[in-house]
Parts: C-alpha cells; structure tokens; sequence
C-alpha cells in the first residue's frame, strides 16, 4: 500500500485470505491427500501443520 498509496481495509483482506485459505484445502490439499493415497507425499503432513495454524489464527 506504502507504494501505490492506496489503503487496504484490514477486515476485507482477512475475509479473503480465509477464502484463500478455504480454496487451498479444498482445491490442492485434498488432491495432495489423493496423491499420497497411492504415493507417500513427504512434505504434506509439514503442509497441513501449516494450513491448520493459519486457519486457528485467521478464523
């Protein structure tokens, strides 16, 4: 915002980073899971950890 010199509201932009959020659980963590079905994903539990903490902070 410092560069443009346009202000973001703070609530709007939680609002849509819960979205995000939402859509990466549904749209490619549900996938990685299906995947890992077949072939152990490594780094998926270190990325659901990580969903889960953002989603405990943001929600």
């Amino acid at each position: 915002a410092r560069a443009t010199g346009a202000s973001i509201d703070a609530g709007l932009w939680q609002a849509a980073f819960r979205a995000a959020l939402a859509d990466l659980l549904i749209n490619r963590l549900a996938f990685y899971t299906m995947i890992n079905r077949v072939k152990a994903q490594a780094f998926l539990p270190r990325i659901v950890n990580t969903w889960w903490r953002l989603h405990t902070i943001f929600n």
